[in-house]
């Protein structure tokens, strides 16, 4: 009865597989969250001072440090596919670049007392939630990193991001809040 069930269903069974154990692999990794670059994971964490490029195919595991730019929150990579843009817990951006396959600083010029947490790359601008100040921003790209950038959300529009978590864009805008709401 399962199989046919199954069948009826047009149910596709998959069978996860392992691909790597960092907790293996490295000594006291702390790497929390997952994106994505050109087919390749790149796991890493809020407490860990290093970036892991897992090749799934391969299995193999590339350890990027990136002392200079700890903690890690959240982490975009745009459809160009050629950087990863990461938000530190210090309101600082780094960008792992393909090409050279290192992490460099970028600039972001905020507002004082800012306290982003979260942020998402959408056709070549940035946004990012800034919870001191209950926005959105949207910020333009510069050559050394991005711009103060606008309020997204307008004065008349009443959203409490305080507690926005995470934040997707594909035309619309989504964010996730603590609490398991999606807006």
């Amino acid at each position: 009865v399962g199989a046919s069930l199954i069948r009826l269903r047009k149910t596709k069974v998959i069978v996860s597989e392992l691909i790597i154990d960092l907790a293996i692999t490295q000594a006291d990794v702390q790497a929390l969250r997952l994106t994505m670059l050109d087919g390749e994971l790149f796991a890493y964490g809020e407490n860990d001072a290093r970036l892991y490029r897992v090749n799934p195919a391969t299995k193999q595991v590339t350890v990027i440090m990136h002392d200079n730019l700890p903690h890690f929150l959240a982490a975009s990579t745009p459809k160009e596919q050629d950087v990863i843009a990461f938000l530190t817990r210090d309101n600082r951006l780094a960008e792992y670049q393909k090409s050279t396959a290192s992490i460099a600083s970028r600039t972001i010029d905020l507002l004082p007392d800012a306290s982003l947490t979260t942020m998402f790359i959408y056709n070549q601008r940035l946004y990012t939630v800034d919870t001191s100040r209950n926005q959105i921003n949207k910020h333009a790209r510069t050559q050394t990193g991005y711009d103060r950038g606008t309020k997204w959300l307008r004065d008349d529009e009443v959203v409490d991001l305080r507690d926005a978590v995470s934040l997707a864009i594909d035309g619309d805008l989504f964010t996730l809040k603590g609490n398991g709401e999606v807006m």
